[in-house]
């Protein structure tokens, strides 16, 4: 009977996740290398490779840089001459796509170019014929790309295969994201006023489904989606995050993991009391994270920080971002449930060893 019991506590215990109590605050670098700084993360590889917006001190123009702890910061070539071009995303092994603003005598007025990068860094430009315009948004660990193409009248959501044909995409009115099942997050409708935008799921077989009011930006391989202030799962349907402090400035949902953890940050005025009175009401970011159990949790000021941005969580729960230390990462802290159910066994143990050591 006690042989059993044991059995069932720790089947019990080995059901039960760790939850993350902690996260250890962790300064990878400074936002500056050479002639490049960084000031948005895009997406982080799994050798731990990021991406995403900086600016070029030498060229004066914003530029798709990475950073990796053996080389620095570098930026990644561009297939032509562009004036601003950045990663908006990148993959698990370091392909990467982003979209550039240039002119040309043939193209005198701004016009965008789709950009992907292999993982060694090549770059070319993924075109859609018929239209002048395109933009690369998202790639799945496949190489599938999503996107925009127009040409100046109208437009139309884009997918790319890995060999860079183009697919016109229905259903869809923009398309944001891609996971690797092929799930495509946009919107759909005709977007009058943001009155007729709802948030939309296109599912590979090309049937597509409305989760609520707004535009959807993310989703995992778990099919878990974010859009502008809300968090949708198959389990628990929509759930609308807001943050409820006075004088808050708005707020950000950047990303979201297969466990279903949102990060993002916000904005919230507070005055500086160091300051002589009157004193001087300033902006400050904060980094958090959120979960539907737990709701919001301020990284920021967990970490003793002013200023913070969260951009990207992996699906092992870790954070990166920026603060005023530089480029961070957020690590967490994980520690059982089940630690008092171990010690119950441990105790229960002792007894039955005890209970048999008296009858012999």
């Amino acid at each position: 009977m006690k042989r059993a019991l044991l059995v069932v506590l720790l089947c019990c215990c080995l059901a039960i996740p760790l939850q993350a109590a902690d996260y250890h605050y962790r300064v990878l670098d400074n936002m500056t290398g050479g002639n490049l700084s960084l000031y948005q993360i895009s997406a982080v590889s799994d050798s731990g490779r990021i991406f995403g917006f900086g600016w070029d001190n030498e060229s004066m123009c914003n530029s798709a840089v990475t950073w990796s702890s053996q080389t620095g910061f570098s930026a990644l070539p561009s297939p032509v001459s562009y004036y601003d071009y950045g990663v908006c995303d990148a993959n698990r092994s370091g392909q990467a796509v982003g979209t550039a603003s240039y002119t040309s005598p043939e193209c005198p007025n701004w016009n965008y170019s789709a950009i992907r990068w292999t993982s060694d860094g090549t770059a070319s430009s993924l075109t859609v014929p018929g239209y002048q315009n395109a933009q690369a948004y998202a790639i799945n660990n496949l190489g599938w790309v999503v996107g925009f193409a127009s040409d100046g009248l109208s437009g139309s959501p884009i997918m790319w295969n890995p060999y860079g044909i183009a697919i016109t995409l229905d259903g869809l009115r923009v398309a944001n994201d891609i996971n690797d099942n092929g799930d495509i997050v946009g919107w759909s409708g005709d977007g009058a006023n943001g009155q007729d935008m709802w948030a939309t799921i296109r599912h590979p077989n090309g049937t597509t489904q409305i989760l609520c009011h707004g535009e959807a930006f993310k989703i995992s391989n778990s099919g878990n989606v974010i859009g502008s202030s809300f968090f949708w799962s198959s389990k628990t349907g929509v759930i609308d995050i807001s943050i409820d402090l006075p004088y808050i400035d708005g707020f950000c949902l950047s990303d979201v993991n297969d466990r279903g953890e949102v990060v993002g940050f916000y904005r919230v005025w507070e005055p500086m009391f160091d300051e002589p009175y009157p004193f001087e009401w300033v902006p400050n970011e904060y980094a958090f994270v959120w979960t539907a159990d737990s709701g919001i949790v301020n990284l920021g000021k967990m970490s003793g920080l002013e200023a913070s941005n969260a951009f990207c969580i992996d699906d092992s729960g870790r954070i990166y971002g920026t603060s005023s230390d530089g480029l961070v990462m957020w690590e967490p802290v994980t520690t059982p449930e089940c630690t008092s159910i171990l010690s119950l066994m441990v105790g229960l143990g002792g007894l039955g060893l005890r209970f048999k050591r008296g009858r012999i």
